[in-house]
């Protein structure tokens, strides 16, 4: 009887055992598959793109500085120029997002443009870019719209006209 028990608590402790250690491989390759997959995912060019559209926006500062009457983000645009930030518009709806340069030609964006960003919410938005011209700095603005023809309808409107500062 007892050589019976005994075999029975071995069972149980073999069956243990390897349960234990067949969970602890598991988990091990869980974490180690988890961390594959995030450096894939870091490495990608997509994820690559957002994260250094969102980390680095530069010139453009974009500050929200509210909620509209139907709960759209409203957004203050500035540029910095010469290390002193000019604000180009107050409010307009959508939060502020880089714009990258192989869309430029999509929106009539100058080949020479330094930079440019657009805010856009329930179709409709705005979109700014900088050039440097005659020794200053120049921003220009264009309302879009779902719908609108771009090549057609499309027109900037000078913003901003910072002078060449002399030292």
């Amino acid at each position: 009887m007892q050589s019976k028990q005994l075999k029975t608590l071995q069972i149980i402790a073999l069956c243990s055992l390897l349960f234990m250690l067949s969970c602890g491989s598991s988990t091990s390759n869980k974490e180690s598959d988890n961390k594959d997959s995030l450096a894939a995912l870091a490495d990608s060019p997509a994820v690559t793109g957002i994260a250094k559209s969102m980390a680095d926006t530069k010139p453009w500062i974009f500050k929200q500085t509210g909620t509209g009457e139907y709960d759209e983000p409203l957004t203050e645009i500035s540029v910095i120029i010469n290390d002193k930030p000019y604000v180009v518009a107050k409010s307009v709806m959508g939060a502020g997002n880089l714009l990258e340069k192989g869309l430029w030609p999509d929106y009539k964006i100058p080949a020479n443009a330094i930079s440019a960003c657009m805010a856009w919410w329930a179709g409709e938005g705005d979109v700014f870019y900088l050039v440097r011209k005659n020794g200053g700095s120049q921003v220009y603005h264009a309302l879009i719209g779902e719908g609108m023809d771009l090549e057609k309808e499309l027109t900037y409107e000078k913003v901003l006209d910072v002078a060449r500062l002399i030292k």
